[in-house]
């Protein structure tokens, strides 16, 4: 986190759409949203990398927050 102290989550993956099932975008945007405060630390972690592009915004979040 902002402070160094480590960011508990539970342990979980990120998850891909599947075709076959009608609500998997939207369990995976979910999970996304449970694995956001992680996914936020890899990209600052990793700040040097050309891997900012891919980086959500604070508006991206929100509209998948707003989804729900």
């Amino acid at each position: 986190d902002e402070n160094g102290d480590p960011i508990r989550l539970p342990v979980v993956e990120l998850l891909l759409d599947e075709p076959t099932r009608w609500d998997s975008v939207y369990v995976m945007i979910n999970r996304l949203r449970t694995l956001q405060q992680a996914v936020t630390a890899f990209f600052d972690a990793w700040a040097q990398r050309n891997i900012s592009d891919k980086r959500l915004s604070d508006i991206d979040w929100q509209f998948l927050q707003d989804l729900e």
